[in-house]
């Protein structure tokens, strides 16, 4: 990986002067973008039909792709006709960021209390509350059982037996959405 600090002086030697960019603006400027999709591309809205069947279905795309914008518009559907649901991600970062991007498109809070979220170390769910406008989480009852599963980032989760087996233990019945990296 190329040092963080390269475009800054490659910018800064081009323009014969001293450039510094403000990377946390960046990344706020971007969050705030994405939370503002929502409308999906004719070939998402395609996906989404087939998502909806009664079935497990695993989304393999390149990075970028839509994917978890596609599993976020089936959640909002699931969770808004009372359904429980788990969001899996390795990273705690991209779990709070569907909560965040959930929030925004539920009609209320209370659709939001039927999703619970498992990442690392994946030992166990974790509930959601929203407590003067952050995102807390606390360990789930241990007897949940999930009408749907969404397992973001599949690749990383999958390939290694121990998180695997983590993940599977809290399935049960419910149906599969398994999104993963093509490249992967």
């Amino acid at each position: 990986m190329k040092n963080l600090g390269d475009f800054d002086r490659n910018l800064g030697n081009e323009l014969s002067t001293k450039v510094v960019t403000d990377r946390s603006q960046f990344a706020s400027a971007y969050e705030e973008i994405i939370l503002k999709l929502d409308e999906p591309t004719p070939h998402q809205a395609e996906k989404l039909k087939l998502v909806s069947q009664d079935e497990d279905f695993h989304i393999r795309a390149a990075a970028g792709a839509g994917k978890t914008f596609v599993a976020l518009n089936h959640l909002v559907k699931m969770l808004e006709e009372n359904k429980r649901c788990l969001y899996v991600a390795r990273n705690p970062s991209l779990c709070f960021s569907v909560v965040k991007w959930l929030e925004k498109r539920l009609r209320s809070f209370r659709p939001l209390s039927r999703l619970t979220l498992l990442y690392e170390p994946l030992e166990r769910p974790r509930a959601i509350k929203i407590s003067k406008g952050r995102i807390v989480t606390e360990l789930a009852a241990e007897d949940l059982a999930f009408d749907l599963v969404v397992v973001d980032e599949a690749h990383h989760v999958y390939r290694d037996s121990k998180l695997r087996a983590l993940v599977e233990k809290q399935i049960g019945a419910a149906r599969r959405l398994i999104l993963s990296d093509l490249s992967q």
